[in-house]
């Protein structure tokens, strides 16, 4: 989580504060970063720090499987296996687990596993950051356009990406949702026919937390005792 005009203080204590819960829960490791690094160039938007630590994970770790929460994204019930919640999905033959809503791919909440083709891909995007911040597009998209592009230019990698995920399991919506003193406040009950596990965060212009329905958006994933990094920044 990148302080600044997306997300304040506030905001970032309580994103940090649910998936430490869920690292402490089930034993996953957390990587909580809150720095842009030297190697992002610092005109860039913060969305390629994603794509820098998922990378040096992928060669620094031997877990099987890494998950990524943005900032925004938080998990909603800790007590799902996210191994179980995601076994329709998890097959390392794939480079990239994602969920769809209505712009496309959302790269909010992914699963990545931790094999060769997946660093090469994972490398891929990062390697775009300068020619994408060089043709900006319309909606500011960064790490979204980057898979665009690299899916475009080579067409086997989109049948590697599993975006079939539906965004009712990883990448929901939630009605009002309020992160007070470092804390998220979900409303109890069921919010989904089906079982949830992490969501988005609203936010305001200034960094602080929205409790507007229309702009609170979250994201799902079980857990448990397992070979998996969360990494999150911006």
């Amino acid at each position: 989580c990148i302080p600044g005009k997306r997300f304040g203080n506030d905001y970032i204590r309580a994103s940090l504060a649910n998936k430490r819960s869920f690292c402490e829960r089930w034993d996953a490791e957390c990587i909580l970063s809150q720095t842009k690094h030297e190697t992002t160039n610092s005109s860039h938007s913060a969305e390629w720090e994603k794509l820098y630590l998922l990378n040096r994970t992928l060669y620094e770790t031997s877990a099987q499987w890494i998950m990524w929460l943005d900032c925004d994204a938080a998990f909603a019930n800790l007590d799902i296996d996210w191994r179980v919640h995601m076994k329709d999905h998890l097959d390392d033959n794939n480079v990239l687990i994602v969920s769809k809503d209505k712009n496309g791919i959302n790269l909010g909440v992914l699963f990545v596993p931790n094999n060769d083709d997946a660093k090469e891909f994972v490398r891929m995007m990062w390697d775009k950051r300068h020619w994408i911040e060089a043709h900006p597009n319309k909606r500011g998209l960064n790490d979204q356009a980057a898979l665009k592009e690299i899916m475009a230019e080579n067409p086997g990698l989109r049948r590697r990406v599993d975006d079939g995920v539906s965004q009712a399991k990883i990448n929901s919506f939630l009605g009002k949702v309020k992160v007070e003193k470092g804390r998220v406040n979900i409303p109890s009950g069921p919010v989904s026919k089906e079982r949830e596990v992490s969501k988005k965060l609203p936010h305001s212009q200034n960094g602080r937390a929205s409790s507007n329905p229309k702009s609170a958006r979250f994201s799902k994933e079980g857990a448990a005792s397992s070979p998996v990094k969360i990494i999150n920044t911006h």
